[in-house]
């Protein structure tokens, strides 16, 4: 997730599942030219772990955020991830978030 996506052709087709909430959030809070590690400390603040670049572009960085428990009645197990490019100035270039919600 914000991680550039295979090439092979059953994936051209695709594209990212973005939540447009948070990604607005993120936006609002974290617009270009903001602070990349002030994002990066607030991610972690809330809750974010198991960061990390991405293989192929080591500029763009990824969190998650996951809930797990709850029953029928909730909270519903959760996972949360925020990707970012962090440029080499120490800046926030782009955000984008991803929510996926798993039934008990």
């Amino acid at each position: 997730m914000g991680c550039s996506r295979p090439t092979s052709p059953s994936f051209a087709s695709m594209s990212e599942a973005v939540s447009p909430d948070l990604t607005s959030r993120l936006a609002a809070l974290f617009p270009p030219g903001s602070d990349a590690d002030a994002l990066q400390t607030a991610l972690v603040a809330q809750g974010f772990g198991d960061m990390a670049t991405c293989k192929d572009d080591p500029s763009v960085y990824h969190a998650a955020f996951r809930q797990t428990g709850g029953g029928f009645a909730g909270p519903y197990p959760i996972e949360a991830v925020v990707a970012w490019r962090r440029t080499e100035d120490g800046h926030v270039e782009w955000t984008k978030g991803f929510v996926s919600y798993l039934a008990p």
